[in-house]
């Protein structure tokens, strides 16, 4: 189980949510519930990542930027810089595990070295001249500023943890300034993850600091996915163009905005490989695609183009229902052996599109993943769902160890029962239906 604590999120100004093996997150519209979810998943990505690679790999695309302004005019590379582009180098290479890809990044520092020293000769100045360009010398400072953070390890990932983090948080939430994430503008918001991260948002930035239990939450996950709406599957290949590049690797003060979200992008390269080993999770995926749902399967070409086939026949994903779009993409996504055990898997409005019998069959679903090494968090509004829950438990009590039910707009630690806090949600829920029902003379 882990604990998130929250300040001034939202519209949550301050709560406390639960995450287990079948994290549910219930409450009415508009109460914060995919707010958290897109929080924990911009996180838990973060921390995912293999650090020292990704920041390698921008400070390798960094400098190789300012040896081609120093083709295009740039005078001269001092002294200083072109003896920290070497020193970049050796501290790369330090970090060296016959590893091919990192070896790669450090290769790519030697090269933009020699290069540099090539066109400083070329220019026909001293190394160590005065006249070096002003912007060259802004990117020289950056570039120190790294190197204090590169000869410590600890340090170093830190650095990268944080910037991943910013960035999740922009191109998950589709925000142009992390300020817009706050529930008062202004105010500093804040997030800790167990004893193992805090976070800190406010008119500085974005501050991380580890704490005691830091190692414990790297890596946590063998990969993580994010499931949202199904339209954007049934406009798959339509949005991998309107997608801009996304890589770790870049460093740019300014990042496209498309009002599709990363996490989409995330799962949309993931679906373009199939993966060696057998399907994890076979029975999981014949509920899904059998008789009582959707009774047919999502294909992928290898153009990407998505069809629905049932029947003998063929159609594209677009012409198909978006309940069907719904179920399939997640069977496929098992299928094709994305979901695996140790994936963290989000999943938004699970019920969407979906009719109370197909709403049944993607809890059971879900329930078997998280029973089976799927970490699970589910946002929804669904009175169906809850009542699936409550019927549940009620069958398998044991169960119970499994779930971590926050109910929101106010989520905080409960000391009751589960039976009880279930039908707390499924009143909120079911009020207005309740209220019309006694309207009735």
């Amino acid at each position: 189980m882990h604990t998130l604590k929250i300040d001034n999120f939202g519209k949550i100004e301050r709560g406390e949510v639960c995450v287990g093996d079948f994290t549910v997150f219930a409450g009415p519209n508009n109460t914060g519930k995919s707010f958290v979810s897109k929080l924990l998943y911009s996180v838990f990505n973060a921390l995912n990542a293999d650090l020292t690679h990704e920041r390698l790999a921008r400070l390798a695309l960094s400098f190789r930027r300012e040896v081609r302004q120093l083709r295009h005019g740039s005078p001269a590379v001092d002294q200083e810089s072109l003896l920290l582009a070497d020193k970049v180098t050796k501290i790369a290479s330090s970090y060296s595990r016959n590893d091919e890809p990192l070896d790669h990044i450090i290769a790519q520092l030697a090269d933009a070295l020699e290069e540099a020293k090539r066109w400083s000769e070329r220019a026909g100045r001293h190394v160590g001249a005065d006249t070096v360009d002003q912007e060259l010398r802004v990117s020289v400072d950056k570039l120190k500023t790294w190197i204090d953070d590169f000869e410590d390890p600890s340090a170093f990932a830190l650095a990268e943890l944080t910037y991943r983090t910013e960035q999740n948080l922009i191109q998950n939430f589709q925000v142009s300034e992390i300020e817009m994430l706050k529930g008062i503008r202004g105010a500093t918001m804040q997030v800790d993850l167990d004893d193992a991260l805090h976070i800190t948002i406010s008119d500085n930035g974005v501050e991380l600091v580890p704490g005691a239990d830091a190692v414990e939450i790297i890596g946590l996950a063998s990969n993580l996915i994010y499931l949202e709406s199904p339209v954007y599957w049934k406009l798959f290949r339509a949005l991998q163009f309107v997608g801009p590049p996304r890589s770790a690797s870049r460093d740019n003060s300014r990042h496209t905005l498309t009002g599709v979200p990363g996490y989409f992008y995330d799962l949309a390269d993931s679906l373009t490989f199939e993966y060696s080993g057998e399907v994890a999770y076979p029975g999981v995926c014949d509920i899904l695609t059998g008789h009582d749902a959707i009774n047919g399967r999502i294909s992928i070409s290898d153009r990407g183009e998505m069809a629905f086939e049932e029947a003998g026949r063929s159609h594209p994903l677009h012409t198909a229902s978006a309940g069907v779009a719904n179920i399939g993409i997640l069977a496929a996504l098992i299928d094709r052996k994305v979901i695996d055990r140790g994936t963290m898997l989000f999943i938004d409005e699970p019920e969407a599109h979906l009719h109370p019998g197909w709403q049944v069959v993607m809890a059971d679903a879900l329930f078997e993943l998280a029973k089976g090494g799927v970490q699970v968090v589910i946002a929804t509004h669904s009175a169906d769902i809850l009542k699936w829950l409550e019927v549940r438990m009620k069958k398998n009590p044991d169960d119970a160890r499994f779930i971590a039910l926050n109910h929101f707009p106010n989520p905080a630690q409960s000391d009751d029962p589960l039976d009880i806090r279930i039908e707390q949600v499924k009143q909120d829920l079911t009020k207005p239906f309740l209220d019309l029902f006694l309207e009735l003379p």
